[in-house]
Protein backbone atom coordinates (compact mmCIF):
# COMPACT_ATOMS: atom_id res chain seq x y z
CA UNK A 1 0.00 0.00 0.00
CA UNK A 2 2.59 2.59 0.82
CA UNK A 3 4.39 1.80 -2.48
CA UNK A 4 0.96 2.39 -4.23
CA UNK A 5 0.77 5.80 -2.50
CA UNK A 6 3.98 6.74 -3.46
CA UNK A 7 3.40 5.69 -7.23
CA UNK A 8 0.15 7.48 -6.99
CA UNK A 9 1.20 11.06 -5.38
CA UNK A 10 4.68 10.58 -7.29
CA UNK A 11 5.58 10.10 -10.63
CA UNK A 12 6.95 6.43 -11.09
CA UNK A 13 9.39 5.58 -13.40
CA UNK A 14 9.37 1.92 -11.94
CA UNK A 15 6.01 0.17 -12.50
CA UNK A 16 5.51 -3.56 -11.69
CA UNK A 17 9.39 -4.02 -12.08
CA UNK A 18 9.42 -2.63 -15.48
CA UNK A 19 10.74 0.85 -17.13
CA UNK A 20 7.89 3.25 -17.78
CA UNK A 21 8.64 6.53 -19.16
CA UNK A 22 7.70 9.23 -17.01
CA UNK A 23 4.51 11.62 -18.36
CA UNK A 24 5.95 14.80 -19.21
CA UNK A 25 4.39 18.28 -19.36
CA UNK A 26 5.40 19.17 -22.62
CA UNK A 27 5.81 16.03 -25.19
CA UNK A 28 9.30 15.45 -26.25
CA UNK A 29 8.35 13.99 -29.58
CA UNK A 30 6.11 17.04 -30.55
CA UNK A 31 8.49 19.82 -29.17
CA UNK A 32 8.33 22.95 -30.71
CA UNK A 33 11.71 25.71 -30.20
CA UNK A 34 9.52 27.99 -31.55
CA UNK A 35 6.38 27.58 -29.42
CA UNK A 36 8.65 27.93 -25.73
CA UNK A 37 11.26 29.61 -26.55
CA UNK A 38 13.73 26.75 -25.50
CA UNK A 39 16.38 25.25 -27.58
CA UNK A 40 16.13 21.95 -25.96
CA UNK A 41 13.06 20.39 -25.07
CA UNK A 42 14.29 19.64 -21.46
CA UNK A 43 14.90 22.90 -20.21
CA UNK A 44 11.20 23.38 -21.16
CA UNK A 45 10.35 20.85 -19.81
CA UNK A 46 12.07 22.21 -16.77
CA UNK A 47 10.62 25.01 -16.67
CA UNK A 48 6.89 23.69 -17.18
CA UNK A 49 7.58 21.19 -14.08
CA UNK A 50 8.54 24.14 -11.89
CA UNK A 51 5.74 26.49 -12.67
CA UNK A 52 3.13 23.44 -11.84
CA UNK A 53 4.72 22.73 -8.86
CA UNK A 54 4.93 26.62 -7.52
CA UNK A 55 1.17 27.27 -8.31
CA UNK A 56 0.22 23.61 -6.90
CA UNK A 57 2.25 24.92 -3.81
CA UNK A 58 1.67 28.72 -2.91
CA UNK A 59 -2.19 28.50 -1.38
CA UNK A 60 -1.10 28.51 1.96
CA UNK A 61 1.87 31.86 1.31
CA UNK A 62 0.15 33.81 -1.62
CA UNK A 63 -2.23 35.42 1.25
CA UNK A 64 0.82 36.85 3.80
CA UNK A 65 0.04 40.23 3.83
CA UNK A 66 4.44 41.16 5.24
CA UNK A 67 6.76 40.83 2.00
CA UNK A 68 9.44 39.66 4.18
CA UNK A 69 7.20 36.79 5.47
CA UNK A 70 5.44 35.84 2.42
CA UNK A 71 9.60 35.32 1.03
CA UNK A 72 10.86 33.77 4.04
CA UNK A 73 7.28 31.42 3.64
CA UNK A 74 8.57 30.53 0.06
CA UNK A 75 11.95 29.87 0.91
CA UNK A 76 11.17 27.15 4.07
CA UNK A 77 8.58 25.60 1.58
CA UNK A 78 11.58 24.65 -0.53
CA UNK A 79 13.93 23.81 2.16
CA UNK A 80 11.77 22.24 4.39
CA UNK A 81 10.77 19.69 1.29
CA UNK A 82 13.98 19.18 -0.70
CA UNK A 83 16.87 17.81 0.48
CA UNK A 84 20.43 19.00 -0.81
CA UNK A 85 22.02 15.40 -1.47
CA UNK A 86 21.61 15.12 -5.34
CA UNK A 87 23.97 15.24 -8.18
CA UNK A 88 22.50 17.45 -11.46
CA UNK A 89 19.13 15.59 -11.74
CA UNK A 90 16.17 16.44 -14.10
CA UNK A 91 14.07 19.07 -12.36
CA UNK A 92 11.13 16.20 -12.29
CA UNK A 93 13.49 13.92 -10.04
CA UNK A 94 13.41 16.80 -7.84
CA UNK A 95 10.21 16.91 -7.51
CA UNK A 96 9.84 13.04 -7.23
CA UNK A 97 12.58 11.73 -5.01
CA UNK A 98 12.44 15.74 -2.45
CA UNK A 99 16.04 16.13 -4.03
CA UNK A 100 17.79 19.00 -5.72
CA UNK A 101 20.78 20.90 -6.35
CA UNK A 102 21.55 24.66 -5.88
CA UNK A 103 19.35 25.65 -9.23
CA UNK A 104 16.73 23.24 -7.88
CA UNK A 105 16.32 25.10 -4.94
CA UNK A 106 16.49 28.50 -6.56
CA UNK A 107 14.35 27.68 -9.49
CA UNK A 108 11.49 26.66 -7.03
CA UNK A 109 12.30 29.74 -4.97
CA UNK A 110 11.61 31.66 -7.56
CA UNK A 111 8.87 30.07 -9.29
CA UNK A 112 6.93 30.55 -5.87
CA UNK A 113 7.77 34.25 -5.34
CA UNK A 114 6.21 35.00 -8.71
CA UNK A 115 3.45 33.18 -7.97
CA UNK A 116 2.95 35.03 -4.62
CA UNK A 117 4.14 38.69 -6.55
CA UNK A 118 7.47 39.23 -5.19
CA UNK A 119 9.73 40.54 -7.70
CA UNK A 120 13.78 38.14 -8.04
CA UNK A 121 15.56 37.11 -10.47
CA UNK A 122 17.80 34.11 -10.67
CA UNK A 123 22.39 35.25 -10.37
CA UNK A 124 24.36 32.51 -11.84
CA UNK A 125 28.08 31.96 -10.68
CA UNK A 126 30.54 30.65 -9.11
CA UNK A 127 30.91 29.14 -5.48
CA UNK A 128 33.84 27.18 -4.54
CA UNK A 129 35.14 26.49 -8.00
CA UNK A 130 31.31 25.10 -9.15
CA UNK A 131 28.84 26.11 -10.67
CA UNK A 132 25.92 28.30 -8.37
CA UNK A 133 22.56 29.81 -8.65
CA UNK A 134 21.30 31.50 -6.21
CA UNK A 135 18.62 34.93 -6.16
CA UNK A 136 18.39 38.43 -6.20
CA UNK A 137 15.17 39.37 -4.75
CA UNK A 138 13.80 42.85 -3.86
CA UNK A 139 11.71 43.04 -0.39
CA UNK A 140 9.95 45.96 0.71
CA UNK A 141 11.64 47.94 -2.25
CA UNK A 142 15.30 46.72 -1.46
CA UNK A 143 16.74 44.30 -3.49
CA UNK A 144 18.76 41.57 -1.35
CA UNK A 145 21.17 38.43 -2.34
CA UNK A 146 19.04 35.46 -1.01
CA UNK A 147 20.52 31.58 -1.14
CA UNK A 148 17.93 29.06 -0.50
CA UNK A 149 20.34 25.78 -0.45
CA UNK A 150 23.25 27.89 1.92
CA UNK A 151 20.48 29.49 3.84
CA UNK A 152 19.29 25.61 5.15
CA UNK A 153 22.95 24.92 5.30
CA UNK A 154 23.68 27.63 7.68
CA UNK A 155 25.99 29.41 5.45
CA UNK A 156 24.20 32.31 4.91
CA UNK A 157 21.23 34.20 6.42
CA UNK A 158 18.22 35.18 4.50
CA UNK A 159 19.43 38.29 2.87
CA UNK A 160 23.04 37.67 2.22
CA UNK A 161 25.22 36.79 -0.46
CA UNK A 162 27.10 34.05 0.12
CA UNK A 163 30.71 34.05 1.65
CA UNK A 164 32.93 32.92 -1.71
CA UNK A 165 30.20 33.40 -3.99
CA UNK A 166 31.22 35.23 -7.35
CA UNK A 167 28.41 36.15 -9.80
CA UNK A 168 28.78 36.16 -13.11
CA UNK A 169 25.42 37.32 -14.40
CA UNK A 170 21.52 37.13 -13.71
CA UNK A 171 19.07 35.45 -15.71
CA UNK A 172 15.87 37.34 -17.47
CA UNK A 173 12.92 38.04 -14.75
CA UNK A 174 11.14 35.25 -17.00
CA UNK A 175 13.64 32.11 -16.59
CA UNK A 176 13.36 29.67 -14.18
CA UNK A 177 14.04 26.85 -15.70
CA UNK A 178 18.03 27.22 -16.63
CA UNK A 179 20.02 24.81 -18.33
CA UNK A 180 21.14 23.50 -14.93
CA UNK A 181 17.87 22.39 -13.67
CA UNK A 182 17.61 19.55 -16.53
CA UNK A 183 19.78 16.57 -17.06
CA UNK A 184 22.80 17.19 -19.49
CA UNK A 185 23.25 15.58 -22.88
CA UNK A 186 24.38 12.52 -21.29
CA UNK A 187 22.03 12.05 -19.30
CA UNK A 188 18.64 11.85 -21.68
Amino acid sequence: LLTLGFAMTAKADIVDGKYVEPKWSIDPATYQESLYGYRDWWEAEADAEIRQWAKNNCADIKDIADEDQRYRACVKKVTDTYDTMYVNPHVYYTLRDGKGVCADFTALTKALCDEVGISAHISYGVLAYDSHDMLKVTINGTEYYSDPTNIKSGSASMYQMTPGYVEQGTYSVDVVGSMYTGAGYGED
